[in-house]
């Protein structure tokens, strides 16, 4: 259909019009300008007139380094234009198609705006018009020229910008950087995607990437919404070297498909987004995503117990079981969903369904007891790795991934062997992969599944099927057990994030925690940083781990629930301050994900417990790390709570360094009363900021910051961390009678204190309860506490005079 004839028709909201150097299509908040004769995009920022891309350009890249480029004769005057309808509204596409030329392939670039969407998609097309077939190795759906090169629009000095790097798997690392210092490395196999030469002045993120300027809010998001094909990264390149300018572009890897005669390919679908601010960028991709790919979730957030951090690979069945027994006489206390058996219980890595000797009643037998207790059973796995020691290699060397000398690739060095990776496009290895999950699941009755190592189904080599690329692999891997593994609830681990997103319920998003802060030096193998190529940055350690939970935060309930692992609160065997462990657990908290307990637990003292208790049941809500996109590791994570009786902040400070340190933390503009969880300390009425001095190394804060009332007011709870958010079902206070009465129920942590501010001229006089030994005190600060044991559901009046 021609442009002209639909315009008058359009929705008001997405306009489509003809200029004198092309098309100008438009929203009410993005404005992209198509220069048909030169095949470029211009992308601006209505509200603030900023021109955030003043020039792209869209390319193939063949196999044999040819590159096919809307540049190269621009595109036809006879571009279609369509409604459309989607997962993310109405709106318009325009379909672009370059001019003819003999013996070229051509390309079509399909741009679509939304009317209630702030940013546009590009999708690409290559058509192969010629007789012979053609081999396709990337879409560079969104890139600069190779001249006349415009500068990103976001602000004057671009060493001051921040690019928000985001990792390809779980354990990547992923952080803001300073557009002055220089890239991270993240090689293959385990942490990247494919090998890179570092270049100065040049950032490559995975799946999605964000610059940004602080000092003027402007920022520019590129990320792919569709991540079922292809694997795709988005790389920022600053003047310098060659670069004249700077540049945002955004490439999907189509690994060197072939293309018949006639036939075509698509990219993956990209996201354009120039408006501010940019964690809310971030947010509305997640939102968008997860729309795209039909992102999974979950009936409530889990809570469980695994073996891993405590046992490790010596973990036996006697020892589950005695966890077993103790949670199920603690259930009160610690009210867990899933016990979940981690690795060492296999008879070699691949051979998951045979038992080793410490395991001697097999995996059904075990199951069966975790379900007598009550409670849901869970195993490990790492279903795309195979051992070199192992039966499964042993019998089927042929569903192994090979290099281009016919060896099995080698998707990782551990268990001090040799661990290949399966190629899930062999008909075989899916065909094993279906029915290991029937028997997990449907023989032994496992009710969750945690994949780990997964990133192997989707490393470089040589497959069964050669015109699969590494996403398409994976998921066809990922997707056997998902269609055999019934209603089991599944947790991705060591995962490529984008080709993951409707196929798990849950995702690991950072590294592992561990019995330690920082990764010591001595734990640092040269089998580590040598054979598997993995920095520092990206292995077990809490700094590690907390990191990503902070910088991954969009990705909770938009694409899955987060898992941010493990929650090690032990006072023994153990390297971890009770500074660090209340760190761990306050990212944990304010992850919103799910809450995983790992520790010897008979071996636990009750205030350790108690620390636990704290985060269950899990609030399922994320935090919003302040201060992301102004240092590496965001130091303010904060959550605001709604609820009908009050509304309240949970903020997060994290003190990263390794020496004693004070800080500045931004509050509310409106006074606020801010009281400290864990030190249950009251810091009396502040707004906009807050300054503490001398926090102890790598501890936390989880401050309660309350706007303040002129009546008698709730400003904290020793119940849970959320202080009020599940263990308060109403709060309301009767001027008439002079009366503040709260009804609760009970959480994990059944006895606690309901903290009050009392301000003048109101003095409390009496306390009324249906809770067993209530009692009120006055506390040394000034506040009111009120002690109460929360057996059942209570409700309790406390009687002011003023």
């Amino acid at each position: 259909m021609a442009c002209e004839s639909l315009q008058e028709r359009m929705p008001q909201q997405v306009t489509v019009r003809k200029t004198k150097y092309g098309l100008l299509i438009a929203n009410r908040w993005l404005e992209v300008r198509c220069r048909l004769d030169q095949g470029s995009l211009a992308l601006r920022d209505r509200s603030s007139g900023r021109t955030v891309i003043p020039r792209a350009y869209a390319a193939v890249q063949l196999v044999g380094g040819d590159v096919v480029s809307t540049q190269d004769g621009g595109f036809r005057e006879d571009y279609d234009v369509q409604r459309l309808t989607d997962v993310h509204g109405q709106g318009i596409t325009v379909r672009l198609s370059t001019l003819s030329v003999q013996h070229r392939p051509g390309l079509r670039l399909f741009l679509t705006l939304y009317e209630g969407q702030p940013f546009a998609t590009i999708q690409l097309e290559v058509v192969n018009g010629s007789s012979q077939s053609m081999a396709v190795e990337s879409f560079r759906v969104l890139a600069a020229p190779t001249a006349g090169r415009g500068r990103l629009g976001l602000g004057r000095s671009c060493r001051r910008w921040r690019f928000y790097k985001h990792g390809w798997q779980s354990w990547s690392p992923t952080l803001s950087l300073s557009c002055a210092q220089d890239d991270p490395l993240a090689p293959p196999p385990i942490i990247g995607p494919s090998s890179a030469t570092p270049q100065k002045g040049c950032f490559t993120s995975e799946l999605v990437g964000l610059v940004g300027d602080p000092t003027t809010g402007a920022s520019l998001l590129a990320g792919f919404i569709t991540t079922a094909d292809q694997v795709s990264q988005v790389r920022l390149e600053l003047p310098g070297g060659r670069q004249a300018s700077s540049s945002l572009s955004a490439v999907s890897y189509a690994d060197g498909i072939t293309v018949a005669p006639g036939q075509c390919l698509l990219s993956e679908k990209l996201l354009v987004d120039v408006t501010e601010p940019p964690l809310d960028a971030l947010a509305r991709y997640g939102d968008a995503l997860g729309r795209q790919m039909g992102a999974l979730g979950w009936q409530h957030m889990p809570s469980g117990w695994c073996s891993w951090y405590y046992y490790f690979g010596g973990v036996s069945e006697q020892a589950v079981l005695e966890n077993l027994e103790f949670l199920d006489a603690h259930r009160d206390e610690l009210p867990l969903e899933y016990i979940q058996v981690d690795d060492g219980y296999e008879a070699d890595i691949g051979d998951w369904t045979t038992t080793n000797d410490k395991f001697p009643h097999g995996l059904a037998w075990l199951a069966e007891r975790i379900h007598h207790k009550g409670f849901k059973a869970g195993l490990w796995l790492a279903p795309f790795l195979a051992a070199s020691t192992s039966a499964l290699y042993r019998e089927h060397p042929e569903w192994m991934l090979h290099d281009g000398d016919g060896r099995p690739v080698v998707a990782i060095q551990n268990w001090g062997k040799e661990c290949y990776a399966l190629d899930c496009t062999h008909p075989g290895a899916r065909a094993w992969l279906g029915r290991l999950a029937k028997t997990l699941v449907g023989e032994c009755h496992f009710d969750y599944l945690k994949l780990d190592f997964i990133y192997a189904a989707a490393v470089e080599g040589v497959r069964y099927d050669r015109q699969a690329t590494r996403a398409q692999a994976y998921r066809r891997g990922l997707e056997a057990i998902r269609q055999n593994a019934s209603d089991a609830f599944i947790l991705g681990c060591g995962a490529p994030l984008g080709p993951s997103v409707g196929l798990v319920n849950a995702q690991r998003i950072g590294p592992d925690v561990a019995p330690y802060w920082h990764l010591p030096g001595e734990l640092v193998p040269p089998t580590v940083t040598v054979v598997n190529r993995q920095p520092v940055e990206s292995l077990p350690a809490c700094d590690n781990a907390i990191r990503n939970v902070l910088t991954r935060f969009w990705t909770h309930g938009r694409l899955w629930l987060n898992d941010p692992d493990c929650l090690l609160v032990r006072d023994s065997e153990t390297a971890l301050s009770l500074d660090e462990v209340r760190s761990l657990a306050t990212a944990i908290a304010l992850s919103g994900g799910m809450v995983i307990l790992s520790d010897a637990m008979a071996k636990l003292p009750p205030e350790r417990r108690q620390i636990a208790s704290l985060l269950l049941p899990p609030y399922g809500h994320s935090a919003v790390p302040l201060d992301l996109f102004e240092r590496s590791l965001p130091r303010f994570l904060r959550l605001a709570i709604e609820r009908p009786f009050q509304r309240w902040w949970l903020l997060g400070v994290f003190q990263w360094e390794d020496e004693p340190s004070g800080m500045t933390v931004p509050l509310p503009a409106e006074a606020v009363h801010v009281f400290d969880l864990w030190e249950g300390r009251y810091f009396g009425v502040h707004q906009h900021e807050i300054r503490f001095s001398g926090m102890p190394p790598h501890s936390a804060k989880l401050l309660s910051l309350r706007p303040v009332s002129n009546h008698p007011q709730i400003i904290s709870t020793t119940f849970h961390f959320s202080q009020g958010a599940v263990e308060i079902e109403d709060a309301r206070f009767d001027a008439g009678r002079g009366a503040l009465t709260v009804r609760l129920t009970p959480p994990a942590r059944r006895q606690g204190e309901v903290i009050i501010h009392v301000p003048p001229p109101y003095q409390a006089q009496g306390l009324e309860s249906d809770a067993p030994a209530a009692s009120m005190a006055r506390r040394p600060d000034g506040l009111l506490s009120v002690c109460l044991v929360l057996p059942q559901r209570a409700l309790f009046t406390v009687f002011f005079e003023g």
